[in-house]
Formats: structure tokens, C-alpha cells, sequence
């Protein structure tokens, strides 16, 4: 059990960054809750999109990973996230264009716009589908801190970390999570730098260190072979272009040039927490053998290392990350439900549609907690949301560059994809996403090769964009 110190570090931490999230969110436009009224500076777009990736992803999965395997997975998992970056980086003018001129808030009214409202529908499904996934893991890693600090059921746990959740989410919008986030960066950065990895090095030498991982854990391979590391770093790049959390991101900034400038900084920025992430992964497998559960390694790590009032902080800055992460996923897969499922007609005024988004929200939400309940695997879900996402890339990439791409085409390939790849994932949990990326791309170029194009497709639409042009009607 905690401390009474280190429980009111937690208290008071949490109430301040809530708070923050909270009074942002609060007497803002549909915009605002979407997109943050599309004015938002390079400081803190990077602060959110690395804050976002640092939640459950980084700190429990791969601390997790790396105790129960080795390098693999955390080096795979950064490599693809920097690489991933630098693309969407390069790609962000394209799609804050296209942003700009349809008032487009998802990644689905790309498609909708390029091939038509059924292939907008496919690729909402798999976006709700990953998204859930997403928020389902930091569901669990929040019910896991939760549950070892306070004793209380995971069952117990998890049921307050989705109400804390959820109703913060509904509240807080995009606009609440990027001022939230700002917070939760220079917190993370000092537990992380300045707290938790110098008291891992405290008293044990370097070669003393080294010498007690097993060496196949400094094989890259280890955790799901070379297949996972070659395709996870080539393939794994392409999520950062088809992550729709990115992409309100490039929505909400001030303009072209301080999104591009945000993918290229946060490129570089993220990686010292994937580095420190896995070194106290290497660190707790040392430290703490025989751990029932790995993602409790970085928990029972703090507890050994940090004294009272650090050890609050720490929880609490991990916790809040969690919850951050968490609003940015339910955000994301409500605004996909609510802009690409939802007719519009059922959204009415403004004022009644963002109250419909806070309603959506809270059924985002739920449907998070049940998958939470049937899959309490951190590293796994965040792996099924990765993998499935993975399959929208050849539609997206055929939209901007391939003008022959067909709505046909397009659709069946993101259906085809999703199918193969929910179908491997009980087979080859850990490298699902190559068959899956495989038959999406080969079924886009056969069918695109001998289709033609339906009414109401802009097979243009990529050109203008690259070119800045008006669209072409």
C-alpha cells in the first residue's frame, strides 16, 4: 500500500492536469472539440503527439516487453515510430490541404472524398476497430497500476480508470487533451530522466549490469523473429500515415509549415523514452525475476527504486499519461463514429452536434471497457491495433499518388486486408500485419488494373493536392 504522501502527490497531480484538460474543453466550438479551431503552435503539437505515444505503448508495453524478451520489440516499436513520423511529416502539406479545403476532421473523409462514402465506410470500420483496441490498453495498464497500488480487483480497477476516462473525454475534446498533454511532457521527462533511470543505475556497475540479461535477449529477434523486425520496421513506418490521431493533429495545427516541422521534431524527441523505457525493462528483469505478470515490471521497478513522495510522483505521472493517451484514442474513434458513420442530417445545429459528440464519446468508451475485460494484454492489444490499422496504407497511398486506383479497388483491398489479418492474428499473433499489408496491396493493384472509376470519384483529388490546386470538379 501506498504512503500517505505519495497518495496525496497522486491526488494532487491528477486534479491538477484534469483540471487543465477540463477548462480547456469547457465553451468551445465543434471545432474546438475536434480540432482545436485549427490554430495550434509546433511546441505543443509535438508536446501531444509524443505525450500520446508514451502512454501505455511505451511505458507499460515496452518496459513489459523488454523484461520478458529483450530488444526486440522496443527497438521495432521506435525505429517504426520515428520512421513513421518522418513520413506523415512529409505527407502533412497533402493532408492539411485536403483538411482545409472540406473541413475534414477524420482520416475516413479522405477516402470518402477520393473514392466515395462505401470505401469511407470500410475504413471507418477498421479505424474503430484499431482505435478501441488502443484505448482497451490503456484501459488495462491503468486497472494494472491502479490494482497493485491501491488493492483493490482488477475487475474494481478497471471499471474506475474507463469512468475517469471517459468522462473527462467527454468533456475535454482534442482541445482539452493538447493542453493536458503539455503538462504530462514535462512530467514524464523528469520522472523518467531525472528520477527513475539514474536510481536504476545506482549501485551496479555498468559490466555488472550487462553481464546479468541473458544474451538472446540482445538479439533483436528474440520476441517475434527476423520476419517481426524486418516487416515491423518497413511496414511499420506506414502506420504514422494511416494513424488518425496524427492526422487531427495536422487538422488542429496553425498551418502547413508547423505541422511538417512537428512530425520532424517529435521524430527525434520520442526516442529517448523508447531508450529509457527499455532500459528499465532490462533493468527490472535483473532486479525483479519471476514477475507473475510482466506489465507490473515497471510498477514493482518503482516501487523497489523510488522513495515515498517520488514514488507518488512517478505513479502519478505515469497514471496521468495513461488517462491522456486514453482521452486521445476515445477522441479519435468518436470523431470517426461521429463524421463518417453517422448521417449527417442526424447531427442537426452545432450546438446539438457537439452534443452528440459527448454522447458518442461515452459509447466509445464502453465498448473500450468490454474489450479491456476480454483481452487484459497490454502488449497484444496495442499489436492488434498496429496490425489492423496497417491495412489502410495501400488505399491511402493509391489515393494521393496512383490516379488508376478505383473505389472498387479500394474498398476491397481495406476489407480483404482487415479479413486476412484478423484471420492470422490467433496463427502468428507477432507478424499478422505481413499477409495482411500483402493481400491489401496486391488486391488494390489487380482490381485497380481492371476496374473503372465510379461516379462521383476524384481520381484527381491527389494531384491537387500536391499541386495546391483548386479541386476539380
Amino acid at each position: 500500500m501506498l504512503a500517505t504522501a505519495d497518495v496525496v502527490v497522486i491526488v494532487f497531480y491528477l486534479l491538477l492536469v484534469l483540471s487543465v484538460g477540463v477548462w480547456a474543453g469547457f465553451r468551445q466550438s465543434l471545432e474546438g472539440f475536434w480540432v482545436n479551431r485549427r490554430r495550434t503552435q509546433t511546441a505543443l503539437l509535438v508536446f501531444t503527439v509524443v505525450s500520446a505515444k508514451i502512454g501505455a505503448g511505451a511505458t507499460i508495453g515496452i518496459v513489459s516487453s523488454a523484461y520478458e524478451t529483450g530488444i526486440g520489440f522496443p527497438l521495432v516499436a521506435a525505429a517504426s515510430t520515428s520512421a513513421g513520423y518522418l513520413l506523415i511529416g512529409w505527407l502533412s502539406p497533402y493532408i492539411r490541404r485536403f483538411g482545409d479545403r472540406y473541413n475534414a476532421f477524420t482520416l475516413s473523409e479522405f477516402f470518402g472524398v477520393r473514392y466515395g462514402r462505401p470505401t469511407q465506410t470500410a475504413s471507418a470500420a477498421v479505424i474503430l476497430l484499431t482505435y478501441v483496441s488502443f484505448l482497451a490498453s490503456q484501459f488495462v495498464a491503468a486497472a494494472a497500476l491502479l490494482s497493485l497500488w491501491s488493492g483493490w480487483s482488477f475487475e474494481l480497477a478497471l471499471v474506475l480508470a474507463f469512468a475517469s476516462v471517459v468522462l473527462y473525454s467527454s468533456v475535454a475534446g482534442l482541445r482539452g487533451s493538447i493542453a493536458a498533454d503539455a503538462v504530462h511532457f514535462w512530467m514524464m521527462a523528469v520522472v523518467f530522466f531525472a528520477v527513475l533511470v539514474p536510481a536504476a543505475t545506482v549501485g551496479q556497475s555498468t559490466a555488472g549490469w550487462r553481464e546479468s540479461i541473458p544474451a538472446a535477449f540482445w538479439s533483436p529477434a528474440t520476441f517475434g523473429g527476423y520476419w517481426f523486425v524486418i516487416g515491423g520496421i518497413l511496414f511499420g513506418a506506414v502506420i504514422g500515415a494511416v494513424s488518425m490521431e496524427l492526422w487531427m493533429r495536422i487538422y488542429a495545427a496553425a498551418g502547413e509549415r508547423q505541422a511538417k516541422r512537428t512530425f520532424v521534431w517529435s521524430a527525434f524527441v520520442v526516442l529517448p523514452f523508447f531508450a529509457a523505457a527499455l532500459f528499465l525493462g532490462l533493468v527490472a528483469h535483473v532486479r525483479l525475476p519471476g514477475l507473475g505478470h510482466p506489465d507490473e515490471a515497471l510498477f514493482r521497478l518503482m516501487a523497489e527504486l523510488l522513495p515515498v513522495g517520488l514514488l507518488g510522483l512517478g505513479i502519478a505521472a505515469v497514471l496521468a499519461v495513461l488517462i491522456s493517451t486514453a482521452n486521445t484514442m476515445i477522441v479519435v474513434a468518436s470523431a470517426t463514429l461521429f463524421r463518417d458513420v453517422l448521417p449527417r442530417r442526424a447531427q442537426g445545429s452545432d450546438r446539438r452536434a457537439l452534443a452528440l459528440s459527448r454522447l458518442v464519446t461515452l459509447g466509445v468508451g464502453c465498448v473500450g471497457l468490454v474489450l479491456a475485460i476480454l483481452v487484459p494484454d497490454v502488449v497484444q492489444l496495442v499489436l492488434n491495433a498496429f496490425f489492423t490499422v496497417a491495412v489502410l496504407s495501400p488505399a491511402l497511398a493509391a489515393g494521393i499518388f496512383w490516379p488508376r486506383a478505383t473505389r472498387l479497388a479500394a474498398t476491397l483491398s481495406i476489407a480483404a486486408g482487415a479479413v486476412v489479418t484478423l484471420a492470422f492474428l490467433p496463427v502468428i499473433p507477432r507478424q499478422a500485419f505481413v499477409p495482411g499489408l500483402l493481400v491489401a496491396a496486391v488486391v488494390l493493384l489487380a482490381v485497380g488494373l481492371r476496374s473503372a472509376h465510379a461516379p462521383g470519384e476524384q481520381p484527381g483529388l491527389g494531384a491537387d493536392l500536391r499541386s495546391g490546386a483548386a479541386p476539380k470538379r
